[in-house]
Protein backbone atom coordinates (compact mmCIF):
# COMPACT_ATOMS: atom_id res chain seq x y z
CA UNK A 1 0.00 0.00 0.00
CA UNK A 2 3.08 2.69 0.90
CA UNK A 3 4.48 1.88 -2.34
CA UNK A 4 1.66 2.50 -4.50
CA UNK A 5 0.42 5.66 -2.65
CA UNK A 6 4.04 6.51 -3.08
CA UNK A 7 4.25 5.98 -6.93
CA UNK A 8 0.20 7.73 -7.32
CA UNK A 9 1.43 10.54 -5.39
CA UNK A 10 4.74 10.71 -7.22
CA UNK A 11 2.56 12.08 -10.32
CA UNK A 12 2.03 15.37 -8.88
CA UNK A 13 5.40 15.96 -7.72
CA UNK A 14 6.97 14.66 -11.36
CA UNK A 15 4.12 17.33 -12.53
CA UNK A 16 5.55 20.03 -10.37
CA UNK A 17 8.95 19.55 -11.35
CA UNK A 18 7.79 19.68 -14.95
CA UNK A 19 5.86 22.94 -14.17
CA UNK A 20 8.78 24.59 -13.43
CA UNK A 21 11.11 23.31 -15.46
CA UNK A 22 8.58 24.87 -18.43
CA UNK A 23 8.68 27.98 -16.35
CA UNK A 24 12.04 28.44 -17.21
CA UNK A 25 12.32 27.61 -20.28
CA UNK A 26 8.68 30.06 -21.54
CA UNK A 27 10.45 32.87 -19.56
CA UNK A 28 13.66 32.41 -21.70
CA UNK A 29 11.32 32.20 -24.59
CA UNK A 30 9.79 34.96 -23.72
CA UNK A 31 12.95 37.25 -23.15
CA UNK A 32 14.60 36.16 -26.58
CA UNK A 33 11.59 36.96 -28.49
CA UNK A 34 11.75 40.71 -27.01
CA UNK A 35 15.48 40.65 -27.17
CA UNK A 36 14.99 39.57 -31.23
CA UNK A 37 12.60 42.40 -31.51
CA UNK A 38 14.81 45.31 -30.10
CA UNK A 39 17.57 43.85 -32.45
CA UNK A 40 15.77 44.18 -35.56
CA UNK A 41 14.20 47.72 -34.42
CA UNK A 42 17.96 48.28 -35.05
CA UNK A 43 18.40 47.25 -38.23
CA UNK A 44 18.27 50.59 -40.59
CA UNK A 45 15.43 49.37 -43.19
CA UNK A 46 16.85 49.84 -47.12
CA UNK A 47 14.55 52.34 -49.20
CA UNK A 48 13.35 51.90 -52.29
CA UNK A 49 14.33 53.53 -54.95
CA UNK A 50 12.39 56.82 -56.37
CA UNK A 51 13.90 57.09 -60.15
CA UNK A 52 14.15 53.49 -60.42
CA UNK A 53 17.41 53.10 -61.65
CA UNK A 54 18.73 49.52 -62.54
CA UNK A 55 22.19 50.68 -60.41
CA UNK A 56 20.55 51.42 -57.42
CA UNK A 57 18.35 48.64 -57.74
CA UNK A 58 20.68 45.94 -57.71
CA UNK A 59 22.76 47.98 -55.15
CA UNK A 60 19.16 47.83 -52.85
CA UNK A 61 18.94 44.22 -53.68
CA UNK A 62 22.13 43.43 -52.50
CA UNK A 63 21.81 45.70 -49.19
CA UNK A 64 18.25 43.80 -48.71
CA UNK A 65 20.10 40.34 -48.35
CA UNK A 66 22.69 41.24 -46.40
CA UNK A 67 20.19 42.26 -43.96
CA UNK A 68 17.96 39.30 -44.07
CA UNK A 69 21.23 38.12 -43.35
CA UNK A 70 21.38 39.91 -40.33
CA UNK A 71 18.34 39.19 -39.47
CA UNK A 72 18.52 35.50 -39.34
CA UNK A 73 21.74 35.53 -37.80
CA UNK A 74 19.76 37.33 -34.93
CA UNK A 75 16.96 35.07 -34.93
CA UNK A 76 19.70 31.95 -34.45
CA UNK A 77 21.31 33.72 -31.42
CA UNK A 78 18.16 34.88 -29.72
CA UNK A 79 15.03 32.50 -30.22
CA UNK A 80 16.98 29.38 -31.22
CA UNK A 81 19.51 29.64 -28.27
CA UNK A 82 16.79 29.85 -25.86
CA UNK A 83 16.69 26.24 -25.87
CA UNK A 84 17.28 23.18 -27.35
CA UNK A 85 14.45 22.98 -29.73
CA UNK A 86 13.90 19.71 -32.05
CA UNK A 87 12.26 21.58 -35.39
CA UNK A 88 15.14 23.30 -37.36
CA UNK A 89 15.14 26.88 -37.72
CA UNK A 90 13.65 27.70 -41.16
CA UNK A 91 11.01 25.16 -39.36
CA UNK A 92 10.45 27.37 -36.37
CA UNK A 93 10.42 30.15 -37.96
CA UNK A 94 7.99 29.11 -39.84
CA UNK A 95 5.86 28.19 -36.92
CA UNK A 96 6.28 31.21 -35.06
CA UNK A 97 6.01 33.83 -37.79
CA UNK A 98 4.06 32.06 -40.53
CA UNK A 99 5.02 30.74 -43.91
CA UNK A 100 4.78 34.06 -45.69
CA UNK A 101 6.97 36.05 -43.21
CA UNK A 102 9.45 32.94 -43.12
CA UNK A 103 10.06 32.91 -46.62
CA UNK A 104 11.15 36.71 -46.66
CA UNK A 105 13.38 36.29 -44.20
CA UNK A 106 14.97 33.39 -45.66
CA UNK A 107 14.94 33.53 -49.56
CA UNK A 108 13.91 37.62 -49.79
CA UNK A 109 15.78 40.34 -51.19
CA UNK A 110 14.20 43.17 -50.04
CA UNK A 111 14.34 44.71 -46.51
CA UNK A 112 11.67 47.74 -46.52
CA UNK A 113 10.06 49.56 -43.33
CA UNK A 114 7.05 47.27 -43.84
CA UNK A 115 9.19 43.92 -43.54
CA UNK A 116 11.18 45.25 -40.67
CA UNK A 117 7.99 46.26 -38.60
CA UNK A 118 6.32 43.12 -39.56
CA UNK A 119 9.19 40.92 -37.95
CA UNK A 120 9.31 43.43 -34.88
CA UNK A 121 5.12 43.50 -34.12
CA UNK A 122 5.47 39.31 -34.73
CA UNK A 123 7.91 39.13 -31.99
CA UNK A 124 6.33 40.70 -29.69
CA UNK A 125 2.92 39.07 -30.50
CA UNK A 126 4.75 35.60 -29.51
CA UNK A 127 6.57 37.35 -26.35
CA UNK A 128 3.02 38.08 -25.25
CA UNK A 129 1.89 34.88 -25.84
CA UNK A 130 4.88 32.77 -23.78
CA UNK A 131 3.87 36.15 -21.24
CA UNK A 132 -0.03 34.39 -21.53
CA UNK A 133 1.38 30.42 -21.15
CA UNK A 134 3.29 32.13 -17.78
CA UNK A 135 0.32 32.95 -16.28
CA UNK A 136 -1.34 29.86 -16.82
CA UNK A 137 1.73 27.71 -15.64
CA UNK A 138 1.94 29.61 -12.33
CA UNK A 139 -1.98 28.84 -11.87
CA UNK A 140 -1.03 24.96 -12.82
CA UNK A 141 1.24 25.46 -9.78
CA UNK A 142 -0.87 26.79 -7.49
CA UNK A 143 -3.60 24.17 -8.68
CA UNK A 144 -0.89 21.31 -8.18
CA UNK A 145 -0.11 22.85 -4.54
CA UNK A 146 -3.44 22.56 -3.63
CA UNK A 147 -4.19 19.16 -4.93
CA UNK A 148 -1.31 17.84 -2.88
CA UNK A 149 -2.51 19.42 0.14
CA UNK A 150 -6.40 18.29 -0.25
CA UNK A 151 -5.06 14.76 -0.53
CA UNK A 152 -2.92 14.63 2.28
CA UNK A 153 -5.11 13.61 4.48
CA UNK A 154 -6.40 10.93 1.99
CA UNK A 155 -3.47 9.17 1.67
CA UNK A 156 -2.96 8.72 6.14
CA UNK A 157 -6.38 7.45 6.17
CA UNK A 158 -5.50 5.09 2.97
CA UNK A 159 -2.17 4.30 5.15
CA UNK A 160 -3.95 3.77 8.35
CA UNK A 161 -6.34 0.98 6.52
CA UNK A 162 -3.39 -0.72 5.44
CA UNK A 163 -1.60 -0.59 8.62
CA UNK A 164 -4.82 -1.26 11.50
CA UNK A 165 -5.80 -4.45 11.58
CA UNK A 166 -9.68 -4.45 11.67
CA UNK A 167 -10.12 -7.44 13.99
CA UNK A 168 -8.28 -5.35 16.77
CA UNK A 169 -10.47 -2.55 16.40
CA UNK A 170 -13.77 -2.11 18.33
CA UNK A 171 -16.80 -1.33 15.87
CA UNK A 172 -17.00 1.83 17.56
CA UNK A 173 -13.28 2.42 16.06
CA UNK A 174 -14.48 1.14 13.27
CA UNK A 175 -17.37 3.03 12.55
CA UNK A 176 -15.00 6.15 13.18
CA UNK A 177 -12.84 5.16 10.69
CA UNK A 178 -15.79 4.71 7.99
CA UNK A 179 -16.54 8.13 8.63
CA UNK A 180 -12.72 9.45 8.19
CA UNK A 181 -13.19 6.98 4.80
CA UNK A 182 -16.44 8.76 3.89
CA UNK A 183 -14.59 12.04 4.37
CA UNK A 184 -11.91 11.35 2.23
CA UNK A 185 -13.83 10.17 -0.22
CA UNK A 186 -15.86 13.25 -0.47
CA UNK A 187 -12.50 15.32 -0.41
CA UNK A 188 -11.68 13.71 -3.84
CA UNK A 189 -15.07 14.02 -5.40
CA UNK A 190 -14.59 17.85 -4.91
CA UNK A 191 -11.33 17.47 -6.38
CA UNK A 192 -11.81 15.89 -9.25
CA UNK A 193 -15.07 18.40 -9.64
CA UNK A 194 -12.10 21.76 -9.02
CA UNK A 195 -9.48 20.04 -11.35
CA UNK A 196 -11.75 18.70 -14.39
CA UNK A 197 -12.93 22.59 -14.43
CA UNK A 198 -9.45 24.06 -14.42
CA UNK A 199 -8.32 21.57 -17.17
CA UNK A 200 -11.34 23.03 -19.43
CA UNK A 201 -11.16 26.60 -18.46
CA UNK A 202 -6.98 27.03 -18.23
CA UNK A 203 -5.96 26.54 -21.84
CA UNK A 204 -3.12 29.07 -22.18
CA UNK A 205 -1.90 27.70 -25.21
CA UNK A 206 -3.02 30.54 -27.90
CA UNK A 207 -2.40 29.50 -31.63
CA UNK A 208 -1.26 25.89 -30.75
CA UNK A 209 -2.98 22.34 -31.82
CA UNK A 210 -2.82 20.73 -27.86
CA UNK A 211 -5.81 21.19 -26.60
CA UNK A 212 -5.25 21.20 -23.18
CA UNK A 213 -2.34 23.10 -21.04
CA UNK A 214 -1.84 19.57 -18.97
CA UNK A 215 -1.86 17.91 -22.21
CA UNK A 216 1.58 20.31 -23.46
CA UNK A 217 3.01 20.10 -20.02
CA UNK A 218 3.27 16.70 -19.13
CA UNK A 219 4.16 15.35 -23.09
CA UNK A 220 6.83 13.29 -21.87
CA UNK A 221 5.43 12.07 -18.49
CA UNK A 222 3.53 8.69 -17.61
CA UNK A 223 0.40 10.36 -17.10
CA UNK A 224 -1.05 13.24 -18.76
CA UNK A 225 -2.88 14.36 -16.09
CA UNK A 226 -1.79 13.91 -12.90
CA UNK A 227 -3.94 15.10 -10.54
CA UNK A 228 -7.24 13.36 -11.93
CA UNK A 229 -5.07 9.77 -12.16
CA UNK A 230 -4.03 10.13 -8.62
CA UNK A 231 -7.13 11.18 -7.17
CA UNK A 232 -9.22 8.63 -9.03
CA UNK A 233 -6.58 5.90 -8.20
CA UNK A 234 -7.61 7.13 -3.97
CA UNK A 235 -10.88 6.66 -4.88
CA UNK A 236 -10.61 3.45 -6.18
CA UNK A 237 -8.78 2.78 -3.00
CA UNK A 238 -11.15 4.14 -0.42
CA UNK A 239 -14.04 1.87 -1.86
CA UNK A 240 -11.97 -1.44 -1.57
CA UNK A 241 -11.10 -0.17 1.87
CA UNK A 242 -14.72 0.49 2.86
CA UNK A 243 -16.19 -2.53 1.60
CA UNK A 244 -13.92 -4.19 4.07
CA UNK A 245 -14.91 -2.28 6.83
CA UNK A 246 -18.59 -2.87 6.64
CA UNK A 247 -17.70 -6.05 5.38
CA UNK A 248 -16.52 -6.42 8.80
CA UNK A 249 -19.06 -4.53 10.62
CA UNK A 250 -22.01 -6.67 9.31
CA UNK A 251 -20.15 -10.11 10.64
CA UNK A 252 -20.32 -8.43 13.96
CA UNK A 253 -23.55 -7.58 13.92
Amino acid sequence: MLAALALAGGYIKDAQQAVEKERQNTAAERDAFLDFAERVQSIPPVSQPSDGGTTAHVSNRGTGREKLERVRKQYQRTVMSAQAYEEPFPEHLSTEFGSDVATIVLDGHRFGEPVKLLLVEQARESATQRESLLDAIDAEERSLQSARKSLEPVESVLCSLEDTSLLEQSIDEIVETDADVQECQRRCNELLQTRQREIQTGTGREGRNTPFLQEFLYRNHEVRFPVLHTTLDYVNRLARGRSTLVQSLCRRA
